[in-house]
């Protein structure tokens, strides 16, 4: 593949891997997110991080990383045969792997695939201490954030493959998030705040960016996990998003503090990051769109 799909790794979140034009029959971004409209539609400030900022982060959470989610892949392509697919996802550790049922089709991703790259970052909006970022080029377009023991963004970028012999041309819009876990979970009630970014995977906004709250409440009783994103805009259209919010409640959390439950287009996946359980973050599909989120402990 001439864009490679392993730029799903967790560098994607916001650095693509070094790729060429493929001439999809799409296009993954529209212009550029208005930084004072994002922060008045969103109730956020002006940015109080840069890009590099968060960039000079990300070699550390890179080298740490040790548990990476992705969300389901959806595609469309120039193949009368393939107009749009959908490619499920499954993990381990640091490597996933997508794979389409008609085609075959099976492209991976992992960390160890990470490359840095020119594409440039853009510091848009802050929200409940989350500086978020969007980087873009004519192929490539991003939108997530750096913290401190993970990462979260929305991607969608033009990719060229070939399938049974032969070449096809396509876009791909997926979500990632990961880090390193923290490795328990915690033993008192723990909220996180931070936010989320996603993609409406069909329709008219198919392909626009998505920005909502993220509340996350850890409950020793039964080890569970309630999860709430709200206040969700699209931040190409300038307004509300049809489906301003929605909720996972009850999700079990691992010993080893990952947590997952639902299906494909009707799930939560993710993890507590860092020492202290300092951080939560993971992917989310529901209501049409798929995403990813960040939150601090408070």
């Amino acid at each position: 593949m001439n864009k490679s799909l392993a730029t799903a790794s967790i560098a994607a979140v916001l650095m693509c891997a070094a790729c060429s034009g493929s001439g999809s029959p799409g296009t993954p971004q529209a212009g550029a997110i208005d930084r004072s409209g994002a922060a008045r539609l969103t109730a956020g400030t002006a940015p109080v991080e840069t890009p590099n900022d968060q960039e000079s982060r990300s070699p550390g959470i890179i080298a740490r990383t040790d548990s990476l989610v992705v969300s389901t892949l959806h595609g469309q392509t120039n193949h009368r045969l393939l107009p749009t697919f959908e490619a499920a996802a499954s993990c381990s550790r640091v490597s996933c792997t997508w794979t389409e049922p008609t085609s075959g089709y099976s492209p991976e991703a992992s960390v160890d695939d990470s490359v840095a790259s020119s594409v440039d970052a853009t510091a848009v909006v802050t929200k409940n201490g989350v500086t978020m970022l969007e980087s873009r080029d004519a192929d490539f377009r991003n939108y997530g954030a750096w913290l401190n023991h993970s990462a979260f963004g929305v991607t969608a970028l033009n990719f060229s493959a070939t399938i049974a012999g032969t070449g096809i041309k396509g876009i791909a819009r997926f979500a990632t998030a990961g880090g390193d876990l923290s490795r328990s979970r915690p033993g008192i009630v723990v909220t996180w705040r931070g936010l989320m970014t996603a993609m409406p995977v069909s329709g008219g906004a198919r392909g626009n960016v998505l920005q909502g709250d993220a509340l996350l409440t850890y409950k020793t009783a039964g080890n569970l996990l309630d999860a709430e994103f709200s206040n969700i805009v699209n931040l190409d259209r300038g307004r509300a998003h049809d489906v301003p919010g929605f909720r996972f409640l009850g999700v079990p959390v691992s010993g080893t503090g990952t947590f997952a439950a639902g299906s494909k287009g009707n799930r939560i996946q993710g993890g507590i990051y860092g020492p202290g359980h300092a951080e939560a973050a993971g992917i989310v599909e529901r209501s049409g769109v798929i995403g990813a989120f960040g939150a601090k402990r408070q």
